[in-house]
């Protein structure tokens, strides 16, 4: 059935509305534009999506080529050195084998040569017992007998095991060449184990091995001539030649200061004999004298610690302490050191309570063990025990501390023995913590008896010499401190008017006024903060009761009568 047939018949053909302008038809077509623009969006962003995963993907195996490449070079030179080392390993082991083989066959001809010569010693004997017509004189026979006597004891010495090694230069050469490959193969275990482990080499493992095996400055100097030292990276060649420099300054130090104080005690000698001289002009010095300079001279060169024996040696006092200090400080750094090689040797780490056993042990005190921080020796020890011995200095110095506070020691102590101490406990704390240092780890410098002398301490050289960050604490802790002074209604200054007007706690008195109680009626004085004025006002109150208190006490004294606490006292005249 046609769609003609569905319309009535009584329609006419001019109401038919024509398809295009039906609004059924172009809303259809509208959607289907729409539907036509959004499958192209999509289309453009699935492409664009697309796009971005494959440069991803590619990136991020480029990446991982990189990384493995990376990776196979690092294991790549770890073969590289290992199989060096095994090269050099199995070269050792051929030279070994040949020297042995040498050796034993100078032993086995020496054994042939004795024979022989005992054989021909036995011929002779039979000859002589056998043949009395051949019979040697006796002149001739002793010198047969000595040539081969000392044929005999030629040959005993050559089997000796000294003489297996050609010469004394030989065998020196020898030990150096041996020592120096011990270096080399040793260090380079320690970089491949570094390396390894994706770790750096660096100074204190370079510090740490030569400690362990006790290599010198001079072995290294003659190992970096070495062809093996150019096999080393260089890294650890850099790290060697700043130790080899560490090292012969140290040495250095310690051979000038052993030349001073030899040349010291020489020159005091020469005074002391010049002044005998010149007392004595017609006498000669007797034997004794001439012997005991002798023995001065010779056991000042002899031994350091002879140096330090001040009834043998006619010097003043300052060098006899100097002396005695010096050899006391090289004698902690020794010890401390065994202390710290047999830990590691056993594979224990050094802690506290071994520091403060070895100073225990060898009674050594807190002032002993500052001026050893100061020395270069100090340096030289690793990171753990140089912590424990600042922990044990600080420790030390608190309890003297406590015990001088608890006795209530109201001696004077030299002002400057204080400040050394009080710098040596700021700098203790500061190496402890290092840059993580903060304002509470200061705190014990709130004590009394500490905080009297912090104010004096920022006018010396050593708070100078302190870092920014410990100076800025330090004075933040000394505002507090005399903030707090200010904050009751009764005040007790501590310090001089001056340091709270320098620190900004109290204002300044303008020119031209005299005093804070004419300051305090001005109208200058209303500019001020409510905190300001607050303390400007106690503060008058202050100085007004401290007047008062000495005009009583000057009346008191033109009477002979001091009244203290409502009680008179009479001077007696």
């Amino acid at each position: 059935m046609n769609v003609r047939d569905i319309t009535p018949q009584n329609v006419s053909s001019e109401n038919e509305i024509p398809l295009k302008t039906n609004p059924l038809y172009k809303l259809i077509e509208t959607q289907a534009n729409r539907f036509e623009e959004f499958g192209n969006q999509m289309k453009l962003q699935l492409h664009t999506l697309y796009q971005e995963y494959t440069k991803q993907r590619d990136e991020t195996l480029k990446n991982n080529l990189i990384e493995f490449e990376k990776i196979g070079k690092m294991y790549q030179k770890q073969i590289e050195s290992q199989s060096e080392l095994i090269d050099q390993l199995i070269v050792r082991i051929e030279n070994l084998e040949i020297s042995s083989n040498k050796k034993d066959q100078d032993v086995g001809n020496l054994k042939e040569d004795f024979n022989n010569f005992l054989k021909s010693k036995k011929e002779i004997k039979d000859v002589g017992l056998k043949d009395d017509v051949l019979e040697p004189s006796k002149s001739s026979h002793e010198e047969s007998t000595n040539n081969f006597s000392s044929c005999f004891t030629n040959n005993y010495n050559l089997s000796s095991p000294s003489s297996l090694k050609i010469n004394s230069f030989d065998q020196e050469n020898q030990e150096t060449v041996s020592k120096l490959e011990r270096i080399h193969t040793q260090l380079q275990q320690l970089v491949t184990q570094k390396e390894t482990f994706g770790f750096k080499i660096r100074l204190k493992h370079i510090k740490s091995f030569v400690r362990k095996n006790s290599f010198t400055s001079a072995d290294l100097i003659q190992y970096t001539k070495a062809s093996n030292f150019n096999l080393l990276n260089d890294e650890t060649k850099i790290l060697i030649n700043r130790l080899i420099k560490e090292m012969s300054s140290n040495e250095n130090n310690t051979r000038e200061l052993k030349q001073h104080h030899a040349q010291m005690i020489t020159e005091e000698i020469e005074g002391s004999n010049l002044e005998n001289n010149l007392e004595n002009e017609n006498l000669k010095p007797s034997k004794t004298t001439d012997d005991e300079s002798a023995y001065y001279l010779s056991s000042c060169f002899s031994d350091n610690d002879n140096l330090s024996s001040s009834s043998s040696l006619k010097i003043n006092s300052f060098d006899q302490e100097s002396q005695e200090t010096v050899s006391k400080l090289e004698r902690i750094h020794t010890q401390l050191q065994q202390l710290v090689t047999q830990k590691e040797n056993l594979g224990l780490k050094i802690r506290l309570k071994h520091i403060k056993s070895f100073v225990n042990e060898n009674s050594i005190t807190s002032a002993d063990l500052i001026q050893y921080m100061k020395k270069s020796n100090f340096n030289l020890l690793n990171d753990e025990t140089k912590r424990s011995i600042y922990l044990l200095v600080e420790e030390m110095l608190s309890e003297y501390e406590d015990i001088i506070t608890n006795e209530g020691n109201t001696t004077n102590e030299n002002n400057a023995s204080k400040l050394e101490q009080l710098h040596a406990q700021i700098i203790i704390k500061s190496k402890i913590r290092g840059k993580s240092i903060k304002r509470k780890d200061l705190t014990f410098l709130c004590r009394p008896s500490k905080f009297n002398i912090l104010i004096p301490y920022t006018k010396t050289l050593y708070f100078d010499s302190l870092s920014k960050k410990i100076k800025y604490f330090l004075n933040i802790i000394i505002n507090d401190e005399l903030q707090k002074e200010l904050i009751p209604l009764e005040l007790k200054l501590s310090q001089n008017l001056e340091e709270y007007i320098k620190r900004d706690l109290i204002p300044p008195l303008p020119a031209g006024y005299d005093s804070y109680a004419e300051y305090k009626n001005s109208d200058i004085f209303r500019s001020l903060s409510i905190s300001q004025r607050w303390k400007v006002s106690k503060l008058v109150k202050f100085q007004e009761e401290k007047i008062k208190i000495d005009e009583q006490i000057k009346e008191d004294l033109a009477k002979d009568v001091l009244i203290l606490d409502g009680k008179e006292f009479k001077f007696i005249s």
